[in-house]
């Protein structure tokens, strides 16, 4: 009887050891040498607006508890309205079935982006960062009805907006540590994103290489009215491709 509870035990055991140390059943550690893991292509946009968003007192980008709008409430600037853009669709990878591989390899040994060795338990191998293979040329927010007298429908809202975005090519070069002057955003694996904040108006995007696939753009007015208003989001890449999406309606209170 003592035999076969051994036998049974030793499964278990076995199967306890998996979960604790990493083994197939369990999340495994992998070591990341490069910072970005993922290129993502000039193929998309989508944006969408949320309410909640604020930096803390530690300069750390507070989004996760951001809500998206609702069609029942009436929001102002100072509910933290941003618009959230997802920067193209299309992975570029240094997974051995990605047929753009070797892209992937090319752009990281352009970059130098070699020696990030951080160490990530996960069931899957992680994305530590993302970044966009192509650079943003023009980035423009229009509203479907008039803003205030000089800002009418369709008009770029860029003045009323700042935006933050993660600065993932500067992280690099500067060989993984913190970089000054940025708010910085943890994730679920402790992997920082260094994001810089500027005026949406006075930032030529198309001068950042490799920033992140997700940019901030936070509303810091509110139109001469209370309306309810639908923005587009409009994007240009280096590449001249350009692609748009529209937020749901939302209820602003005026200035």
């Amino acid at each position: 009887m003592k035999s076969k509870f051994l036998l049974f035990l030793l499964p278990v055991l076995g199967w306890v050891s998996c979960e604790k140390y990493g083994g197939p059943r369990g999340p495994k550690l992998y070591v990341l040498d490069s910072y970005i893991s993922l290129f993502v292509d000039s193929d998309g946009v989508y944006a969408e607006a949320r309410s909640g968003f604020y930096v803390d007192e530690e300069n750390k980008l507070i989004s996760a508890g951001a809500d998206a709008v609702h069609a029942d409430k009436v929001y102002s600037a100072g509910d933290g309205i941003l618009f959230q853009i997802t920067l193209g669709r299309t992975g570029i990878s240094d997974d051995k079935f990605d047929p753009r591989r070797e892209l992937y390899l090319q752009t990281i040994d352009e970059i130098g982006d070699h020696g990030y060795n951080k160490e990530v338990y996960d069931f899957v191998k992680p994305v530590a960062a993302s970044a966009i293979i192509v650079p943003v040329k023009t980035l423009r927010i229009t509203a479907d009805k008039a803003y205030d007298a000089t800002h009418p429908a369709g008009t770029n809202l860029a003045d009323y907006f700042t935006v933050f975005y993660d600065d993932a090519y500067s992280f690099v070069q500067n060989g993984y540590q913190p970089l000054a002057g940025t708010y910085d955003r943890v994730t679920k694996d402790d992997v920082p994103h260094f994001f810089r904040k500027s005026p949406l108006a006075g930032v030529d995007l198309s001068q950042k290489p490799y920033i992140g696939d997700l940019l901030y753009c936070h509303l810091t007015t509110n139109p001469a009215a209370a309306d309810t208003f639908t923005f587009t989001i409009s994007v240009t890449f280096a590449n001249d491709e350009t692609y748009t999406s529209t937020t749901k309606p939302v209820n602003l209170n005026a200035e």
